[in-house]
């Protein structure tokens, strides 16, 4: 398997655009492939929105390489529905009619599956057609895959969260149930995409928007490290892979890798943390079970201690087993520190970087179920996607017994017996994990069901529904306020500004920083300018500020002003029981991320629609200069928005759980009075505790608002918020508000800044002098 290469983004303004480029890169990439007398063009296609683009550009562009090119063309599919080929969802029907029908490719050039078949057989025939088409290779390497991607990140029949993403020996795998009709599918797997020399992903419309803009990438990190394991568990060489998803794999060798072989383990990086003391680790270690103090040393060999590890990296998890690492240099031990930092924060910010509504919803049934067992703080808990959050809260759940009846009897000891607790957890994990993917797979059918029963009883009744709730918040409001504004000047007042101060000069140091990392590259750009540098040493370092959001050593920088705030925030769980400082932190980098890549990528489409060839460097020199202050200016506005609303969202997460937990000894019996009149009503959909809950959001988003007008100034306060009034009742009879005009914001926020699609690829020509 080839290294990978650069990942190269454009961004086009229309689909008619993005596909008439798209057929020329299909052809480019064949005459390339075709360079040599006997070669054989392989492409993989992908259905949806591709088969009429493709069908539209292709034909006209693939006439240029004449009958005799097209004839050493092979086509296969990346994924393909279980239906016959005349049915309006067969992606190979589709590819039929509309586009095979106008080039001159025959049968016997694409490779199909056998809709006949049962989806497992249907699997096993594609890949052995696959694997007669690409004899010699372990692994199908397609020359050119062109993918789509969902509105929820999938790409073939891989969606997420689901088993097939962990595949690794397989190369086509059968799907049954498929979040997507129709359910039977079959799909490539990851080894196979990750084979192929060249990867196109295909991304149109709004509804893709908001993966494209919400996605941080993590670079492929790889190299050569010394690793743990074994039975018993020895030092050993081994060759470590980051992947762009933020899973680490890894293998024997070096040639394992490049050769496609499956590695020897795996492992996403939600939840992990990363230490580069050794000291530090073994106290850790020694602290996992209660006799784990003893003289381990005496009782059997320790291979931590074996081995003198000088640049250790050790990955510590509350529920999985740890994984030991060593490098060669520390050096390389800061570059992996930072890579798989990067990954950590990726896998972990999921469903809070996720603006679907059942992201949204998810964390609210998980937040309310952690109240409903006294547990009202935020906590890091809600990291990861839904199976690993759900996961994590049932292992906490399962750790006490676990503990109980299985550490009495577990063999070894001192930290052989810490290590073999890990595995032990790890395979408890492991099972709970795959129950819980399971669980949430089979529960989509009852949820859409509910769903559209749920609409069914809010529509007709929506106006009468909302002016019950309105008039109950009245009552209820005058009921609560005393102890509720008792509580508020007793226990928030007080620690609410320095708080205020802690979030707000945490993320002015990172903006601050980003700011500045943005200007040097700019400038930097302007002086190659200037120097009348060569055209390719110019597109070089245009790809290199393209890149600066994603490069984890630049961008450290900024990453580590949140970091120095973690201190301070952690002293929050003593006053008001919040343990989401992880959360909190991972927000404040995600942040710094998004607004360099919007800023980065505003300033790549400007140039590149100022700058034509026709310009020497003088005049492209001034155009520059005034998309710099463009750039600057933009991005001043857009941090500004952006710090307000993050500072807003994360004082709401730190305050109303605290404020709700002090209130329930009080109040909630009060709920019991209204019960009634929100029963009469007879929908789901509403409500006692959600109104309850959103008059106490309402009180205490008055105290944040004012105090955000004091660190902020009064200035452009208005942009706070346009979903979060100050009071959502206040005006309950006369200005009956939806849902979705009243703020939400006691789930975890993340950045707010709309971003364009990141890192666009400028065309050839482009700054050349």
């Amino acid at each position: 398997m080839a290294a990978p290469g650069p990942r190269l983004i454009s961004v086009f303004s229309s689909p008619q655009e993005l596909g008439a480029s798209l057929a020329q890169l299909v052809v480019q990439q064949a005459a390339y492939c075709l360079a040599d007398a006997g070669a054989r063009f392989t492409l993989g296609l992908s259905g949806g929105s591709l088969v009429s683009m493709l069908a539209r550009e292709l034909p006209a562009a693939a006439a240029l390489a004449g009958p005799a090119s097209l004839a050493r063309w092979t086509l296969g599919f990346c994924d393909e529905r279980l239906v016959p080929f005349e049915h309006a969802e067969s992606t190979y029907g589709l590819y039929r009619t509309h586009l095979l029908s106008k080039l001159p490719i025959f049968d016997s050039q694409v490779i199909t599956i056998n809709p006949a078949l049962p989806v497992e057989e249907a699997a096993e025939d594609y890949a052995r057609k696959l694997r007669q088409a690409f004899q010699g290779d372990s692994i199908p390497v397609f020359d050119l895959l062109i993918l789509g991607v969902g509105p929820d990140g999938h790409t073939c029949s891989l969606f997420p969260d689901h088993p097939l993403l962990q595949e690794r020996e397989k190369i086509v795998a059968p799907i049954s149930d498929s979040p997507k009709p129709p359910p039977q599918r079959v799909t490539l797997t990851l080894p196979v995409l990750n084979a192929a020399r060249t990867v196109i992903f295909v991304a149109t419309g709004e509804g893709k928007a908001a993966i494209l803009k919400k996605l941080p990438r993590v670079r492929e990190h790889r190299g050569p490290l010394t690793q743990l394991r074994g039975h018993p568990p020895q030092w050993q060489p081994t060759f470590c892979v980051l992947r762009g998803d933020g899973r680490l794999e890894w293998f024997s060798h070096r040639e394992e890798y490049e050769n496609g072989d499956r590695p020897l383990g795996s492992t996403t990086l939600t939840g992990y943390t990363v230490l580069t003391s050794q000291r530090e680790y073994l106290r850790l270690l020694d602290a996992l079970c209660p006799d784990s103090s003893r003289d381990h040393t005496q009782e059997e060999p320790d291979p931590l201690l074996e081995m003198p590890v000088s640049s250790p990296l050790f990955l510590q998890h509350p529920f999985r087993q740890h994984l030991c690492f060593s490098a060669a240099t520390g050096e390389a031990q800061r570059a992996w520190r930072l890579a798989l930092q990067g990954g950590i924060r990726l896998r972990g910010t999921a469903l809070q970087r996720s603006q679907a509504p059942a992201a949204r919803a998810f964390l609210d049934a998980i937040r309310l179920y952690r109240q409903q067992h006294g547990q009202f703080g935020n906590d890091d808990v809600t990291l990861g996607s839904d199976a690993e959050v759900l996961t994590s809260v049932l292992m906490r759940e399962l750790l006490p017994a676990l503990r109980a009846q299985t550490l009495p009897g577990l063999r070894g000891a001192g930290r052989a017996r810490a290590w073999a607790w890990t595995k032990l957890l790890d395979a408890v994990h492991a099972a709970v994990l795959a129950g819980a993917s399971a669980g949430l797979r089979a529960f989509q059918p009852e949820k859409d069901e509910l769903l559209a029963a749920l609409e069914k009883t809010i529509r007709p009744d929506v106006d009468q529904m909302l002016r019950l709730r309105a008039r109950v918040a009245a009552r209820l409001k005058a009921e609560v306020q005393g102890p509720l504004e008792s509580c508020l000047r007793g226990k928030v007042d007080a620690q609410l500004p320095q708080i205020t101060q802690t979030l707000l000069s945490t993320v002015e140091a990172e903006l601050a920083a980003v700011r500045t990392l943005l200007t040097q590259g700019m400038d930097r750009l302007l002086r190659l300018l200037r120097g009348s540098s060569s055209s390719t040493q110019l597109r070089k370092e245009v790809y290199s500020f393209g890149e600066m959001p994603w490069d984890p050593e630049l961008m450290q920088i900024c990453y580590r002003e949140a970091k120095r705030s973690r201190g301070q925030l952690g002293q929050l769980a003593a006053l008001f029981g919040f343990f989401g400082t992880q959360s909190l932190v991972f927000g404040a980098q995600d942040l710094a991320q998004q607004l360099m890549a919007d800023a980065v990528t505003t300033f790549l489409q400007l140039a590149d629609q100022c700058l034509t060839t026709t310009l020497d460097c003088d005049q492209a020199t001034q155009q520059l200069e005034r998309v710099r202050g463009r750039v600057l200016k933009k991005f001043q506005s857009d941090s500004s928005s952006a710090q307000r609303t993050f500072i807003h969202g994360w004082l709401l997460c730190i305050f109303l759980p605290f404020v709700l937990s002090q209130l329930e000894p009080s109040c909630k019996a009060e709920l019991l009075k209204f019960e009634g009149d929100v029963l009469a009503v007879g929908s789901p959909a509403l409500t006692i505790e959600g109104i309850y809950e959103d008059v106490v959001r309402g009180f205490l988003l008055q105290r944040i608002n004012r105090e955000l007008k004091k660190a902020l100034g009064a200035r452009n306060m208005s942009c706070i918020l346009d979903d979060c009034s100050e009071e959502p009742w206040d005006q309950a009879e006369a200005d009956v508000e939806t849902e979705a005009q009243r703020g939400t914001c006691s789930r975890q926020p993340g950045p707010s800044t709309e971003v364009s699609p990141l890192c666009p690829q400028l065309p050839p020509g482009t700054f050349q002098c």
